[in-house]
């Protein structure tokens, strides 16, 4: 055999000898290579758990003018996605802060390149101030179950987390940018669409009257335990589940509601 051959033999039984040791090693020890990309991995996360940290206090710092505490970041799978403008749509990134005893929220998402941010911190105020001013433009009716957020660029519901700042006077302000739900009920009322003028498109509302206020009443004590007790001393109602007002449709003497966009009156409802 010539010398060259030789040589081309001893390279080509080297390679061979570096891949079955390659081999060998990846089923001896499988665990290797994935704790390597589990390193790299949990690195990415904690580089991306610091800028969430930072942008969410610096959020809450624009709008509020203090500085929170960022106590622990929900999901944090979440985080991989944080510069995923496709994921992070449907993927928030939701950060818990306390600041003073008040522990709250706030949800950062990206929708076409744009990143946006919600919060919870003012929730009970906006959802306390929104029932006030729907109550005084329905004096006769009782609220129940009112539920809203901001409007997402997802369109998707999030209740409970706004990105306006609610400053005691702008209410209808952030009503008007906001999905939301609830029912009013009222006693011998009839109804137009002027009274759905107040709610955007996102809201899905439901007017029911009841044909005397005793019937009225009567519903309204079949739901006691519904009932919140309100630091005021008054009552709201929360969230009514399966549909109570059928099993009351002989006594409801008209309905108008906004659902996904479409008015609906009272033979559609009740049919």
């Amino acid at each position: 055999m010539k010398v060259k051959d030789i040589k081309l033999s001893r390279i080509i039984a080297a390679i061979a000898a570096v891949i079955m040791l390659f081999l060998v090693f990846y089923q001896i020890f499988p665990d290797i290579h994935l704790n390597i990309a589990e390193k790299l991995e949990n690195k990415m996360l904690s580089e991306n758990y610091k800028r969430a940290s930072a942008d969410a206090a610096e959020y809450i710092r624009d709008k509020y003018g203090f500085d929170a505490e960022v106590t622990e970041i929900q999901y944090e799978d979440a985080l991989q996605y944080y510069d995923d403008s496709d994921t992070a749509a449907y993927i928030s990134v939701n950060v818990l802060l306390k600041y003073g005893d008040r522990y709250f929220c706030a949800s950062r998402g990206i929708r076409n390149n744009q990143v946006y941010w919600r919060d919870n911190y003012q929730a009970d105020e906006i959802i306390k101030a929104a029932e006030k001013y729907i109550a005084e433009l329905y004096p006769d009716g009782i609220i129940i179950g009112l539920k809203m957020g901001s409007i997402s660029e997802d369109r998707m519901n999030y209740y409970d987390l706004f990105d306006d700042h609610y400053n005691g006077g702008n209410i209808g302000q952030i009503i008007s940018s906001c999905n939301g739900s609830l029912d009013i009920i009222f006693a011998d009322r009839t109804f137009s669409e002027k009274d759905m003028e107040i709610f955007p498109d996102g809201f899905e509302v439901e007017l029911i009257s009841f044909d005397t206020e005793e019937h009225r009443n009567e519903f309204l004590q079949g739901q006691r335990e519904y009932q919140r007790l309100n630091t005021d001393g008054t009552y709201s109602y929360r969230v009514i589940p399966n549909d109570p007002y059928r099993s009351y449709s002989a006594y409801i003497n008209d309905y108008l509601g906004n659902i996904d966009g479409e008015m609906i009156g009272l033979d559609t409802r009740f049919s």
